[in-house]
């Protein structure tokens, strides 16, 4: 727990459980200004496989439900 504390971990579980107190405790607590910047560019560059995927499922989802129901 006090590592928990310590490391700032307590919020980020915190901000997952309470989603609507997530932009309070970001800015309260997790957001520091030398690596913002760098984390998001990391987290945009891997997240573009995972859209990309996403989008192909919808789109498969989206005509099958119209071969269905149509």
């Amino acid at each position: 727990m006090r590592d928990s504390w310590r490391s700032g971990r307590f919020w980020f579980n915190y901000a997952a459980r309470k989603s609507f107190d997530v932009d309070t405790v970001y800015w309260a607590t997790l957001h520091d200004d030398s690596t913002s910047a760098e984390l998001l560019d990391d987290v945009r560059a891997d997240m573009e496989p995972f859209i990309q995927m996403k989008m192909e499922q919808l789109k498969a989802y989206k005509e099958e439900c119209a071969a269905r129901f149509s």
